[in-house]
Order: C-alpha cells, then sequence, then structure tokens
C-alpha cells in the first residue's frame, strides 16, 4: 500500500484525489489517502451571498461526478455564472461521491487541520512526515494565501477609522452603514463583491494601474474558430514578446472586423481568452524566459479578457451612474493612504488586494524555500516545479497551483484543461507504486463516447423508421463528421509522449469509403 498526502481540500485537491483513485482502480494499486484541509477557503464557502458569482462560464466546470451544467440543470438553474455558493456545494458532492465509491483496497481520511510545516522522514529517501505521520507522496495543493506581502495592517489608517483586512467571509462587511465613506484598495474582482452586499454612501477605489476591469467580452452568436485556431498556431512558434503582440493584435483586428465591433480592448479580450491554451503552454515551464516583459502583457490582457460577467459588470456601472461609485480617484493608489483617508473624509477602509502569486514569506511553501528544501525559479516569483508538479530537488514532493505562478502560466482553480500536471503527478506516483511492487496490470475498459448526431437520430423516431422502410434491417449509417477530431486527439496524445503517429484507415475490413476519404483529406493514408 502507497500512503498519499494532499494538503488543500479544494478543486485541485478534488481533482487530484479523483485522478489518484481512479489509477489506483485501473491498476489494482492500494492507495492510504490522507486530505489535510483548514477549512479557511472562502472561495467557494457555502454560506456566501447569493450575489458572488463564479466568474468563469459554468460550462468549464467538471468533476468526475460530471459536469456542472448538468448538477445545474437537475436543480432548475439556467445561468452561465451562477452563485459561487453553488460550485462550493457541487465540489462537496463531488468530495461525497469520491468517498462513498472508494476502490477495493483503497482507504481515505479526512483531517480538518491546518499543515504548518513538512519534516523530511529521516528514515526514509525523500519522504516527508505531516503531523507525525510518515508519507510516500505529499502533494501540496493549498491555494490562495491568507495574507501577503504589503497587506494593509491597522498601522496604515487612522485611529478613527475602522480597517476591514478582508471582505471575505462576507459577515466582514455587516458594519458598513449608509453612512460610511468607504475606501476600497484594489478595483477587481474583489472589489466588484463588495459592493454587492453592503450599501455606504460612497464607494472609493483606488488602484496603482487607474483602471476598472472590462466586462467579458461576448462572442456569441459569431464564429471566430477559423482566425482563432490560426492565431492559435502561430502563438505557438513566437519568439519574443514582440511576435506574440503582433499576433495578439492581428487576431484583435480580425475579429473585430468579423464582429462588426471597433473595440481593440474587446478584440484583444477575446484573442486573449480563446487562445489562451496556447499562450499557456508557450509560456510556461521555461517558455517565459524568452518573453521579457510578458508579465506586463498578461497583466493588461487579463483586465480585458477575464472581467465579471455581464451581471456584475451592469451593476457595478449602475452604481457609477448613480454616485454610488466615485471612480474620480480611481488612480491614486501609489499615494499615502492616510493622507487620503483624510482627505476624502473616509470612516472604513477595505483592503481588496489579494496575495500575490508564487512563494509567499511566511506559508508552507515559504518555509520550505527557506530551509532549502525547495527554490523559487530565477526571473519568476513560482516554486520551480517539472511538469508532474514534482518540487526540483525532491523525489516525493509535489506542488500546483498558486505557489507555481510564472513557472507554470493559467493556474485556473476550477479549469480541468490547461494542464495536465495533477494527471501527470497521479500517473508517477502510481506507476512509482507498481514499480516498486513488482505490479503487473490490465487495460481498463473503454467508455464509448456516443456523438452528438448519433443521440439526435436515435431520438428521431420518425427517420430512423424512414431509414428502415428504405433500407430494410439492419442499417449501418455512416457519419464521418467526427473523425477529424478523433485524428487530431490521438496524433497530440502521441505526440505529448514524444511518437510520430500517422492514421492508416483499412478499407479492407469497413466498407466505408467516406472514411478513407476522409483520412486522406487529413492528411492521413488507407491501406
Amino acid at each position: 500500500m502507497i500512503k498519499v498526502a494532499i494538503i488543500g481540500g479544494g478543486p485541485r485537491g478534488l481533482w487530484a484525489a479523483e485522478e489518484l483513485l481512479e489509477l489506483a482502480r485501473q491498476r489494482s494499486v492500494d492507495v492510504d489517502l490522507h486530505v489535510y484541509d483548514d477549512g479557511f477557503g472562502v472561495a467557494y464557502s457555502l454560506d456566501q451571498p447569493e450575489e458572488w458569482l463564479v466568474n468563469v462560464r459554468s460550462s468549464i466546470i467538471r468533476t468526475q461526478l460530471g459536469s456542472f451544467d448538468g448538477w445545474l440543470r437537475a436543480r432548475g438553474v439556467g445561468t452561465d455564472f451562477p452563485p459561487r455558493r453553488m460550485v462550493g456545494e457541487f465540489l462537496a458532492d463531488s468530495w461525497a461521491a469520491l468517498k462513498r465509491y472508494l476502490p477495493r483496497g483503497c482507504s481515505f481520511t479526512e483531517h480538518a487541520m491546518h499543515v504548518e510545516d513538512l519534516e523530511p522522514d529521516p528514515e526514509s529517501n525523500g519522504r516527508w512526515t505531516v503531523h507525525g505521520e510518515h508519507f510516500d507522496e505529499v502533494l501540496l495543493a493549498t491555494g490562495h494565501a491568507a495574507h501577503g506581502p504589503g497587506a494593509l495592517t491597522h498601522h496604515d489608517v487612522p485611529e478613527n477609522v475602522r480597517l476591514i483586512s478582508s471582505p471575505y467571509p462576507a459577515s466582514n462587511l455587516d458594519d458598513i452603514g449608509p453612512h460610511d465613506r468607504v475606501l476600497v484598495r484594489g478595483a477587481a474582482l474583489t472589489f466588484i463583491d463588495i459592493t454587492r452586499v453592503c450599501q455606504p454612501a460612497v464607494f472609493i477605489p483606488i488602484t496603482r494601474t487607474g483602471q476598472l476591469m472590462s466586462s467579458k467580452p461576448d462572442t456569441s452568436g459569431i464564429d471566430l474558430s477559423d482566425i482563432l485556431d490560426a492565431g492559435a498556431q502561430k502563438i505557438s512558434c513566437v519568439k519574443d514578446l514582440s511576435e506574440l503582440q503582433a499576433v495578439l493584435h492581428d487576431v484583435s483586428y480580425q475579429v473585430q472586423q468579423r464582429a462588426g465591433i471597433e473595440n481593440d480592448a474587446w478584440g484583444l479580450g477575446v484573442a486573449w481568452r480563446d487562445m489562451y491554451p496556447s499562450i499557456v503552454e508557450r509560456a510556461s515551464y521555461g517558455g517565459r524566459d524568452s518573453l521579457n516583459g510578458f508579465a506586463e502583457l498578461a497583466r493588461e490582457m487579463e483586465r480585458v479578457a477575464f472581467g465579471p460577467p455581464p451581471e456584475s459588470a451592469m451593476h457595478l456601472q449602475t452604481l457609477i451612474e448613480q454616485g454610488t461609485v466615485d471612480i474620480s480617484h480611481l488612480d491614486r493608489g501609489n499615494e499615502p493612504l492616510t493622507d487620503l483617508v483624510k482627505e476624502l473624509d473616509i470612516t472604513v477602509v477595505i483592503d481588496a488586494v489579494i496575495s500575490p502569486p508564487g512563494v509567499i514569506p511566511g506559508t508552507i511553501i515559504g518555509r520550505l524555500v527557506e530551509q532549502g528544501h525547495a527554490h523559487i525559479r530565477p526571473g519568476t516569483r513560482g516554486l520551480d516545479v517539472s511538469r508532474d508538479g514534482s518540487v526540483i530537488g525532491q523525489k516525493h514532493l509535489a506542488a500546483v497551483g498558486r505557489m507555481t505562478e510564472d513557472v507554470v502560466l493559467g493556474n485556473d482553480t476550477l479549469s480541468r484543461t490547461l494542464h495536465d500536471v495533477i494527471p501527470r503527478w497521479a500517473q508517477r506516483v502510481i506507476n512509482s507504486a507498481c514499480s516498486a511492487t513488482h505490479h503487473a496490470h490490465g487495460i481498463p475498459p473503454l467508455t464509448a463516447r456516443i456523438e452528438s448526431w448519433a443521440e439526435e437520430l436515435v431520438s428521431d423516431p420518425s427517420t430512423c423508421r424512414g431509414l428502415l422502410e428504405k433500407f430494410g434491417s439492419p442499417v449501418n449509417v455512416l457519419h464521418a463528421g467526427s473523425l477529424p477530431n478523433n485524428i487530431d486527439e490521438l496524433v497530440n496524445a502521441g505526440k505529448k509522449m514524444g511518437v510520430d503517429t500517422r492514421i492508416f484507415f483499412a478499407r479492407k475490413a469497413n466498407k466505408a469509403l467516406t472514411f478513407v476519404d476522409t483520412v486522406r483529406d487529413a492528411g492521413h493514408g488507407g491501406a
């Protein structure tokens, strides 16, 4: 049996547990899994206000329980940006399902506690001890640090002014009343959350950039796939930042022309958001070394690409028009806070600047770096890790998420498509367990994938009856529309493993010329 600790019970901790136990099921490996979670995570807490919406489309969220969209439909919810509380409920249901259907020979233990430190196990080769328990493998998935360098303290504001160091949980804002004048440090998504749950006399946001986030660019009803696919291919080949910017501006121009919208911010937002997987691939694991100035570009593009949901953006605009949000001081984020508080007659200051990404002093990751067990990659803020999350210099310690930012771009908490770090980690752990025990295994049965055209056909009895009347029974219906995508999927899987893959369709065994033609048109062959 292999003993594994996952520190962090958020979305990434869940994904890691699911991947690990599913591989354990397939390969008949006994896993003793321990998950440590202190319950301090507030992003998806179940008691937060309905007005706090998830900032990604619900369609990207899924776990082994299924799709979040399907879970929402079963509850009569049809919005693309539901309350974050509902994401928390979905994640809780996913954890419950994972524990309910454990593979034979595996165990699961939850620890409701905070882990301050890891200690090397002196009696093993690179293994670790957590709260006195010895583990063969440890994965750190701790998410955002609670506090970061530069966070406001009571020394930063006058004694007669209330400081709210974090708006989370929402109860921290309960004492704000209709006569308060509220200065908010930061004007991004956290600021928008604040404006949705309390009603002071005025909110005055200040930032270092002097800019609000743009609403998410809406491209519904516009087919931009050809432009974006071509742009994504170019991004993978850019040599430096200037070439990357040239691709972004070219794609922005083309999508504006196609959509009939003359707005550079909108066009760049679409280009960055919809080509983001290719940008992530180009800029991660050392790719940023040849993109000098990328961090500044990313900050600006994220402002126009990953802004608030439409409902939240419209609410903010209404408050601005009403004068409840005063943006006339937006660009004063670099001025001394005490002077601003006095000048603007402020009664409450809220720190809405979240902890930055990368290695933060005082965290478990920060202490590992201080002790020399881990390192920050030169020229970045991020923990140096390999593509399977393994901490450079360690055999049995891995980390995923925000602490690796700059080394790994795009640490989106809910997305499982931007990176394969967690599946790679789970594969390494299970492979190691199998190697240690000389464990034999077989290939698990695959679940059939039914294409949408087949589902539509079988749900249309009249069409099926017409086919039987015309051709008799049995009827074989051939549809080659999905074959090009399947070819690309297999070729790309081979490419990731360093294997040059070509597809040859054997017509002798399959009397279907449509498939032969499709394979040929995709640049492959037949036999």
